[in-house]
């Protein structure tokens, strides 16, 4: 839901929503149906592909992940804040390490998103 709340188009396919959270895309079918029921997103036929969907946030769906939005930030900026400084930098180019070692495996595996999660 969050990534639809701060989407500047304000809908995405389920297939983008699964890659841009991690999940499998029938992993990602479960989650909708179950937003869905709760009123929270809808299903729309894809502008421009009738075979597709696009996933948008009800108002009611916009107003729960917007409630919820600000104690979400507000726990990541308490506990980053328990770091010093330097414990922060560290931790930013661990990432960076981690994300660079694992980006030149997969361009160098030759594998695509879809590839490594055993879709084609």
């Amino acid at each position: 839901m969050e990534s639809l709340y701060h989407n500047p188009e304000g809908s995405l396919t389920p297939a983008d929503l699964a890659d841009e959270v991690g999940l499998t895309r029938s992993a990602m079918t479960g989650t909708l149906d179950s937003l869905e029921k709760l009123g929270h997103v809808v299903r729309r036929p894809h502008p421009s592909d009738r075979r597709m969907v696009t996933i948008h946030l009800t108002p009611s769906g916009r107003d729960f992940i917007g409630g919820h939005l600000p104690e979400r930030y507000q726990r990541l900026f308490r506990t980053m804040n328990n770091l010093t400084p330097n414990e922060r930098s560290t931790l930013l180019r661990s990432y960076a390490k981690v994300i660079e070692f694992l980006t030149a495996e997969t361009a160098e595996a030759g594998l695509t998103r879809d590839d490594r999660q055993g879709r084609s």
